[in-house]
């Protein structure tokens, strides 16, 4: 019989020091009690799968009616009553749910088994996983006599107790005595020395030995000992770097509200569905807004030939499939000691998937979702004569709410109660498609909510794919001044260049943005609209720039502290969630940044070097300071939406206010 229960829940921390909520889910199984730990999304994803071939219950849901999550008590019971009904109205229990609960050998039909061994369950279950990883080994045969060596050998027999806490010098002598062993001796006495040795060296190692002698290490293989910058791949050291020097700041937001465009995300391969719609390939050629099938092939084709990213309002609400989601929102929610406010549209399907730390206001709920289609293609990936040099997306959609930013007063409304510490702002991309008589009246209206914000409260502004010259200009008019911070990725900094005829501006990217380029262009953004001048009014004094195989961070001196942590962190989320990983994975990942670059492209400039050992750049160009980090790219994405989201978010959790002036 299969019993289960869910008494309690538990945290756990991963490799980059992010607490994860987990229901421990009891199982007694043929008098045998094992438990598993698993997440929200983990009985989410069974409840899909079990959707599809048996009548199952709902899911409970994780909120009560319209806003506040429930009581972990209350959670705990649902999930519990929720397994246990379909244990007990299905006689043959689905395999889907017996992986789920880890049980293995289960014999259908009357629900009880006979176990023969406790390989039926997996070892984790029963306790942490074992390290079944080599501690140490030999570099030679130790049981091999060697004929040249000049050590005079003896047969006296030794009787060793090793002490845990040996001092170097005994260790020495210890050696030094028990490898002077006859050369005639049995393989026994080989034996007992060579596991006597090994005993002693663990014993040394696990209890706090700050050294190994030189003698040990010579027949003793201990990587951690052994291991130099000097054999190590770029790779790994940048990334032992990142965790060696990532740090969270002093000081840290504890309640960070985010909006105002939240949506649902459909990924799909964009190659895929372009055919399934019966469109063949052609010419690329980018639009502002989509009218027809025809105008998104051409500006899919056209942005997968730059391998660049991009988002496009479709006007034809029949043709349209897709959604956005509010991804900034769940990252900052990923660490358990931050409230998050999200405003926006926030549908039933939405809702449900949100983290439970996130807080929405009642007037951001509305009865249906809004949708966003994410094209994806591959790196390499063909359609006919249209080839990726990277992988990466095209965003389409019919989103009318986010399109008008619908949510904004009702967002800076609710900021009075929640009293943030941080305010992030995003979704003025989505009022290009509107029309310039629609935005123009908006954006004002944006303005003018924006300037309500209390000024003691720093404003992050998230770019994204924009085509308007004439739009984008008045958002670097009439937004960046009243923000302190911007996130933004390479199209956008050079289209913002444009835009406002900053320098580069009659330039493309051509592979690698040229890191000089990128430097003038930021330098230029806040000496024009930030605060580089102490008597400016505007309030920008951070600029978070991300493209694939660098970032920088540019902040003016005296307002932002642990930029380098935050750069570095940036990078670090941006190489796990391209690999779908929790931590970076060396083997799925290749250094691309450029080693040496110049600070400026023009005269004077200085010529810099990056040390994978200390992966974080650093330079000045007047009272603005600069850090630069490659990023650790992944070789076969599993997912390019939300990167940029991730990146910014990541980097404000390591970001700290230095000044407690009003911005």
């Amino acid at each position: 019989m299969i019993e289960v229960s869910i008494p309690t829940m538990e945290r756990e921390v991963d490799e980059s020091a992010k607490a994860k909520k987990l229901f421990r889910v009891e199982v007694l199984f043929n008098e045998r009690k094992h438990y598993v730990l698993r997440r929200s999304s983990e009985f989410q994803t069974l409840h899909r799968k079990l959707r599809k071939i048996i009548p199952i219950p709902d899911l409970p849901s994780k909120r009560n009616p319209h806003l506040r999550t429930k009581p972990p008590e209350q959670r705990m019971q649902e999930l519990e009553d929720y397994l246990q009904d379909i244990i007990y109205q299905n006689e043959d229990v689905p395999q889907v749910l017996l992986d789920f609960l880890h049980v293995r050998h289960f014999h259908t039909g009357n629900k009880i088994s006979s176990m023969e061994s406790l390989d039926d369950l997996d070892s984790r279950d029963y306790s942490y996983p074992l390290p079944n990883q080599r501690v140490l080994g030999f570099f030679h045969d130790p049981y091999r006599s060697d004929r040249t060596s000049a050590v005079k050998m003896t047969r006296k027999p030794i009787l060793m107790e090793p002490k845990a806490t040996a001092s170097a010098s005994e260790m020495h002598t210890f050696v030094n005595f028990t490898v002077q062993m006859s050369e005639c001796g049995s393989i026994m006495w080989r034996k007992a020395s060579a596991a006597a040795l090994l005993a002693l060296a663990v014993g040394y190692f696990y209890n706090g030995g700050p050294d190994l002698p030189e003698q040990i290490l010579q027949y003793i293989n201990l990587p951690v000992f052994r291991s130099s910058s000097h054999n190590l791949s770029g790779e790994q050291v940048i990334s032992a770097a990142w965790e060696a020097l990532i740090t969270l700041p002093t000081r840290r937001w504890s309640k960070v509200a985010v909006g105002v465009n939240a949506c649902v995300d459909v990924v799909v391969t964009g190659v895929g569905l372009l055919q399934a719609l019966a469109v063949d390939p052609g010419a690329g050629l980018d639009h502002e807004v989509l009218h027809s099938k025809e105008d998104l092939k051409e500006a899919f084709i056209h942005y997968m030939g730059h391998g660049a990213a991009a988002e496009r309002f479709f006007s034809d609400k029949e043709l349209y499939v897709g959604g956005n989601a509010a991804l900034i929102s769940q990252k900052l929610a990923s660490y358990s000691d931050l409230m998050v406010l999200l405003c926006g549209p926030v549908g039933p399907k939405l809702h449900e998937m949100l983290d439970e730390q996130i807080v929405v206001p009642p007037d951001s709920l509305q009865e249906t979702d809004e949708y966003h289609l994410i094209l994806e293609y591959k790196a390499g990936e063909k359609w006919g004569s249209t080839l990726a040099p990277q992988a990466n997306r095209f965003i389409f959609s019919h989103d009318v709410s986010n399109g008008e930013m619908s949510s904004l007063e009702t967002f800076v409304a609710s900021l009075e109660e929640f009293q943030p510490d941080l305010v992030v702002l995003s979704g003025l991309h989505m009022m290009e498609g509107q029309g310039r008589t629609l935005w123009e009246e908006r954006l004002k209206e944006a303005v003018s909510a924006i300037s309500e914000i209390r000024k003691d409260i720093p404003i992050h502004l998230e770019l994204a794919s924009m085509t308007d010259r004439d739009y984008m200009n008045s958002i670097m008019q009439e937004v960046m001044p009243i923000v302190s911070s911007i996130g933004l990725n390479e199209q956008e900094l050079l289209f913002l260049s444009q835009a406002g005829e900053g320098p580069h501006a009659d330039a493309a990217w051509k592979g690698i943005p040229d890191v000089g380029r990128v430097s003038d262009i930021l330098l230029w953004i806040l000496e024009q609209h930030g605060r580089t001048d102490p008597s400016s009014e505007a309030d920008l004094t951070r600029i978070h720039f991300h493209t694939l195989v660098y970032h920088i961070l540019a902040t003016v001196d005296g307002y932002w502290g642990n930029q380098a942590a935050a750069v570095m962190a940036g990078a670090r989320v941006a190489s796990c969630q391209a690999c779908g990983l929790q931590s970076v994975d060396v083997s799925k990942v290749e250094l691309k940044a450029p080693l040496e670059f110049h600070s400026s492209h023009f005269e004077p400039r200085e010529k810099l070097s990056l040390n994978p050992a200390e992966p974080v750049a650093v330079w000045r160009r007047g009272n603005v300071t600069f850090h630069l980090t490659p990023v650790l790219v992944c070789k076969q994405p599993l997912r390019t939406v939300g990167l940029g989201d991730a990146i910014s978010a990541e980097g404000l959790v390591y970001s700290e206010l230095k000044t407690q002036q009003p911005f």
